[in-house]
Parts: structure tokens; C-alpha cells; sequence
């Protein structure tokens, strides 16, 4: 009988095209840096990004959103998927704790390269140097506090999950009040087939969407097990490979018969491609497993 962690390591090998060994290794490209520059020199990153959904939801910002909840004496535990939950920096006093899953920790290369940009500047550019400075201190402020810890891991395999599970009951965390993902760039979307003649062609699209759909249901899924059924709320970006004709079924679904209110939201990024987000709120008759209950829709969607 396959495990778990055997399905879950040759769904992996197969989308990367990787022998089993590699899996023991750091991927060189997945998820490398826990977040643009911008992201770390101003609270702007995630507020910005996933906008649309927290005015949907009547705030303005994580901020907002953490002081409603605290408020609402709803769970104010907050997890960052691929990324260490930097972006927490300016609001920490409105939290109960912060976690972080990523593949490593990279908080002190981040502030050895941040000092180093620093000291090459151009001091005629003393805007630059302030953000490379306010830059290590968001950093240093999140790494510092006792609310903060951080699990590394291939968050494609379990016993990453299993890592958090355990830290978690030590730290009495029992379920998250936010947790935010941002997965595209975990799935190699255009480096993952090698095949020219497919780039761009709806073969390749078709394949991409046989190949990542089960995996990216299986993060939701991961994700909304350790969502706090009080309101807990998941904000998570769309990967490319999801259209809106296999995502709109899956958010239908979830509005209809999942108890589980759903919202998206499409925008132009600076490239002027489409950008969608997801944004899943559980309830305390919410649907138990949402795994189990998609699966039917996206047999129907491959």
C-alpha cells in the first residue's frame, strides 16, 4: 500500500522531472528568497498584493485584519506559507504568534546581503540606504520576538507539516487565525517541461494543469486542516496553470455545498498579466476535509 509520503514524493519527482535523491536536497530555485526587497523595506508586500481580498473583507490591511480579529476574540495566530512571516514586522503587538514554513532560513543572509547593498550605495542616495536599513530592522524585529518561529522543510512532503504539527502543540498554538501563501513560484511554471514545440500551446497548458491541480488542492488542503474553524481566514495566490474556467467551478463549490465562503479576485500585474487570489474563510460547520470534498471537481476539471 502507498503511503502518503510515498505519493506525495513521486508526485513531486514526477512535476520536477528529479530523481528521489534530490528531494533530500535544496532545490535551487524554489522559493529562494522569502520576499522582493519591497516587501521587506515597507509594510506595503502582502497589503498590496492581496488588497482586493481584505477590502472584501472590510479592512485595509493585515494590521486591520489583526486588530478586528483581536477584537472579535477570534484566533490571531498567524502562519506565512513559503516565507517567514516578515511582513508581520509593524504589527506584532497585534498578534498572538507568528510562523514561517519555507525550505531554509535565510533571515541572516538576508541582513548580511541588505548591509552589504548598503555600503556599496551611492550615499547620494540616501533614500535607497534608509529602505536597506528599515529593511534589517523589520527583519530583526520579527526574528527577535518570542512570538516568532520558524519550521523549514519542502513544504511538499508531510513530515514538514508533521514538524509544524509538533511545534505548534509545544507553542499551544492549536489552529490559525490567517495564513498566507504565495505558491507560484514553487511550481516552476514555465521551467518545468523542456518540450519548445508545447511552450505556450494548450497541450502544454492541459499538462501543466494534470500535473499541479492535485498538488495545489493538496496545499489548500494542508492549509485549511490548521485554519481555525472561528472565521479563520486563507489567503493564498492563484499559480498560472489555474484557469478561471477549472477555478470558478472549485470556488462555486465551496460557496454552494462547503459552507465555506470563497472569493476571488482577478488584476493586471505590472506586467499585465492576470494575477488572481483566493480567499477561503472556514466556518464551524465548514466542510471538514477540502481535499476530499474538491476531489470529484478536479477529476472533472483534468
Amino acid at each position: 500500500m502507498i503511503t502518503e509520503r510515498e505519493n506525495d514524493l513521486a508526485m513531486l519527482a514526477r512535476s520536477l522531472k528529479v530523481t528521489t535523491r534530490r528531494l533530500d536536497q535544496r532545490p535551487d530555485d524554489m522559493w529562494e528568497v522569502d520576499a522582493p526587497f519591497y516587501d521587506l523595506r515597507q509594510r506595503g508586500g502582502h497589503d498590496y498584493y492581496f488588497a482586493p481580498l481584505l477590502k472584501a473583507v472590510g479592512v485595509r490591511d493585515f494590521k486591520e485584519l489583526g486588530e478586528m480579529r483581536a477584537w472579535a476574540e477570534t484566533p490571531t495566530d498567524m502562519l506565512e506559507l513559503f516565507g517567514s512571516g516578515f511582513f508581520t514586522a509593524d504589527y506584532l503587538d497585534r498578534v498572538d504568534s507568528v510562523t514561517g514554513v519555507r525550505l531554509i532560513d535565510s533571515s541572516q543572509e538576508l541582513v548580511k546581503q541588505l548591509a552589504e547593498d548598503a555600503t556599496n550605495d551611492d550615499n547620494s542616495n540616501q533614500k535607497i540606504t534608509e529602505d536597506r536599513a528599515k529593511a534589517i530592522r523589520r527583519i530583526e524585529t520579527v526574528t527577535s520576538s518570542p512570538k516568532w518561529n520558524l519550521v523549514t522543510g519542502n513544504i511538499y512532503l508531510p513530515q514538514t507539516w508533521n514538524t509544524l504539527d509538533t511545534q505548534n502543540t509545544s507553542r499551544g498554538i492549536k489552529e490559525y487565525g490567517v495564513i498566507v501563501a504565495k505558491p507560484e513560484g514553487a511550481f516552476f511554471i514555465d521551467e518545468i517541461f523542456d518540450d519548445d514545440d508545447l511552450f505556450g500551446s494548450e497541450k502544454k497548458d492541459e499538462q501543466r494543469l494534470r500535473t499541479y491541480s492535485p498538488k495545489f488542492l493538496r496545499l489548500l488542503s494542508r492549509a485549511y486542516d490548521r485554519l481555525s474553524p472561528q472565521h479563520g481566514m486563507l489567503f493564498t495566490e492563484v499559480p498560472g496553470f489555474m484557469a478561471r474556467t477549472q477555478l470558478d467551478p472549485f470556488v462555486n463549490l465551496l460557496n454552494e455545498k462547503g459552507n465555506v465562503k470563497a472569493v476571488t479576485t482577478q488584476e493586471s500585474d505590472y506586467y499585465g498579466d492576470d494575477r488572481r487570489n483566493l480567499l477561503i474563510v472556514k466556518r464551524p460547520n465548514s466542510v471538514a476535509n477540502l481535499e476530499q470534498f474538491a476531489h470529484s471537481h478536479f477529476n472533472q476539471a483534468r
